[in-house]
Formats: structure tokens, sequence, C-alpha cells
């Protein structure tokens, strides 16, 4: 097995949210949060940035979760080689999946409680 470490970097945070207006009101007034209102489709996010990286909000229904569950944190990386990545964690026996999160190759790989990581590879390197 390769034990040469993983470079990796955040890219931000996700926070799903069944509570919306409620989340985007604790975070403009406890952190000072800027938001950006984007709508896809049916859905209301909610982007800005937080201790000087990127933070969204999202809706509980894209995230795989449902209004039950009191909060999903999902988490961004960045790899230096996104493919080996890939490949590895596969081999591992993990499940990696596609993740359709901007104009990037980005793929979703769950901890054993099943917060997802969101996994790229950025154009300005790590």
């Amino acid at each position: 097995m390769d034990t040469t470490a993983v470079q990796t970097r955040f890219r931000g945070i996700d926070i799903a949210t069944a509570n919306m207006d409620e989340m985007v009101k604790f975070y403009r007034e406890v952190f000072q949060v800027e938001f950006d209102e984007i709508v896809h489709g049916d859905w209301r996010l909610y982007r800005g940035e937080l201790a000087g990286m990127n933070f969204l909000l999202a809706p509980s229904e894209p995230s795989g979760t449902d209004e039950s569950t009191p909060g999903v944190h999902q988490f961004h990386l960045a790899v230096e080689d996104l493919p080996e990545f890939v490949e590895r964690v596969r081999s591992l026996g993990y499940r990696v999946e596609s993740a359709n999160f901007g104009p990037e190759e980005n793929y979703c790989v769950r901890d054993a409680d099943g917060h997802p990581w969101i996994v790229g590879q950025n154009s300005d390197g790590i």
C-alpha cells in the first residue's frame, strides 16, 4: 500500500439545511457573511465567504438528506492528482461517485457517518 501522504487543501464548506432563512440570518448576524443568492432550478442556495473560505448554505434536498436531518456538513478538498486519488480510494474499497459541483470535475466520497467529502483538482494547484 502506498503510504505517501495525499496533499490536500480545503476549497470550501457547505451546510445543508431545512431552515434556510434562519441559517442565512444566523451567519449574516453572527459572522457578518455577505451572501449571494443563487437560484438553481427549484432551489435557493446562498454563497459567501467565512474565515477566508468558500461557504455555501444549500437546501437539504440536493444533499440527499431529508428535512428531519438536523444538519449535514459537506467538505470540499483539492488534491494534487484527482485521477490518482480516485483510483486509490476505490482500490481501498470505498465508493467514489461523480459529483456535479461547478465546471470542474469533482467526486464525492463519504465518511463512515455519511458526511460527503467533495474532492476536486483546482487549476491553481495546491
